[in-house]
């Protein structure tokens, strides 16, 4: 019986979906399978629904673009509320301790 596709699998475990099956499934670069092994032997793949944490970090996204918001933005100001976390924990005006050498 032949199923219509056939791939061999890497010595690391990867195969390469054919590009007909990956269009025919809606499978894009990123995307995940989730795996059932059936009692015969046989297994069947399907594309993984995204989980909330996902769903949340594409949304997050989303609306950072909208917005303008770049990575730039993000890790400047990252940087910012570092240095008040620091600030407030070690006081204003103090400064770390320099090593003599």
């Amino acid at each position: 019986m032949r199923l219509g596709y056939r791939a061999k699998v890497s010595s690391k475990g990867q195969v390469v979906i054919p590009q007909k099956l990956r269009q025919e499934m809606g499978l894009e670069a990123g995307d995940e399978l989730e795996f059932q092994l059936l009692k015969d032997g046989t297994f069947v793949a399907q594309k993984a629904e995204p989980s909330t944490f996902q769903e949340a970090v594409a949304h997050i996204q989303a609306e950072m673009e909208r917005q303008g918001v770049t990575e730039a933005d993000l890790l400047e100001t990252l940087e910012q509320v570092k240095h008040e976390m620091y600030e407030e924990r070690y006081g204003r005006g103090r400064k770390r301790k320099q090593a003599v050498s």
